[in-house]
C-alpha cells in the first residue's frame, strides 16, 4: 500500500518497494535524492528479504526509514483507517452487492394483488366492449328488418338509424325532437362566406330536405360548397343538376342530414 500524503494512492501486490516508488513517479524528480523521505511499514520478514532494495533507495532518495511491525499488518492499517479515509478495497467484483429479493420480498404479496385487480379491470372492460358490440349489432339488424319492411324499396346500408327516424317523423307530419332547417342553413352558409362569388337564387324546405338554387362561375366552386357542408358529418350536400348560363353555371344543391 503507497501513499504519498497527498493525492497518490494506491495497492499493488507481487511488486518490489523500489518499483511501487517508481510507479508512484516521485523518481522522475530531479530533487528526489534531496527532497525525497520515504517511511515504510513492514513486518521483520519483509525487512530482510527487500534488504537490497532498501539499500537501492537509499541512493535515489534523501532518507528510508524502516518500521518493523512485529504484529503484522493489520494493527498499522486498524490506526490508519481510523485516522483518515484509507483505501477501499472493497472496490469492483470485491465491492458490496445489494439484493434485491429481500427488499421486495414484503411487497409481493401487495403487488400479487395489484397486477391482479389491474387484469380484473381490463377484463371487465373487454367483456363489456364485446357485450355492447354484440348488442349494437342486433339491435341495428332489428331496426334493418323492421326499416325494410317500412321501405322495401331503400336497399342502401343504414348508418345513422337515429336521422332516418326523424326522417319518418317527419314525413308522417310529426314534431321532430331537433331542428335541422336552421343549422342546415348554418352551415350553408359558412360555405358560402368561403366562397363569395356565388349568389344564391331560391332555398326551399320540405320533410328534412332543403333545395338551394344558386348560380357559381365553375362547376368547381359547386363542388367546394358541397365538401364544405358535407364537412360537418350532421349534413350531406349533393348536386342534382347543373346548367350554363352564360358565363355561369346554374346549379341546384340539396342538403339533408346524413344517412338519411
Amino acid at each position: 500500500m503507497f501513499n504519498d500524503g497527498a493525492a497518490n494512492e494506491f495497492v499493488v501486490q507481487d511488486l518490489k518497494p523500489s518499483d511501487a516508488v517508481a510507479v508512484s513517479g516521485v523518481l522522475d524528480d530531479e530533487d528526489s535524492a534531496s527532497a525525497g523521505h520515504l517511511l515504510v511499514y513492514c513486518e521483520p520478514s519483509e525487512e530482510a528479504r527487500f534488504e537490497h532494495d532498501w539499500n537501492v533507495l537509499r541512493h535515489e532518495l534523501g532518507s528510508v526509514d524502516i518500521n518493523l511491525l512485529p504484529d503484522g499488518v493489520l494493527p498499522r492499517l486498524a490506526v490508519t483507517v481510523g485516522a483518515n479515509r484509507g483505501i477501499n478495497l472493497l472496490q469492483g467484483k470485491y465491492g458490496a452487492k445489494v439484493e434485491y429479493g429481500p427488499m421486495l420480498r414484503p411487497w409481493r404479496t401487495a403487488a400479487a394483488l395489484l397486477v391482479g385487480l389491474v387484469l380484473i379491470g381490463f377484463g371487465s372492460k373487454v367483456v363489456d366492449y364485446y357485450r355492447l358490440s354484440a348488442e349494437h349489432d342486433a339491435l341495428l339488424a332489428q331496426f334493418t328488418e323492421t326499416y325494410r319492411e317500412i321501405r322495401p324499396g331503400d336497399t342502401g346500408e343504414i348508418t345513422n338509424p337515429m336521422g332516418i327516424v326523424e326522417q319518418l317523423k317527419r314525413t308522417l307530419g310529426e314534431p321532430v325532437s331537433t331542428g335541422v332547417f336552421l343549422p342546415s342553413l348554418q352551415q350553408l352558409s359558412l360555405a358560402l362566406q368561403q366562397n363569395a362569388s356565388v349568389e344564391i337564387e331560391a332555398i326551399s324546405y320540405r320533410a328534412g330536405l332543403i333545395d338551394v338554387r344558386l348560380t357559381a362561375p365553375d362547376v368547381a366552386t359547386l363542388d367546394n360548397i358541397q365538401k364544405l357542408v358535407s364537412t360537418s358529418g350532421r349534413f350531406a350536400a349533393s348536386i342534382q343538376s347543373t346548367d350554363q348560363v352564360g358565363d355561369k353555371v346554374s346549379s341546384r344543391i340539396q342538403i339533408r342530414e346524413s344517412g338519411v
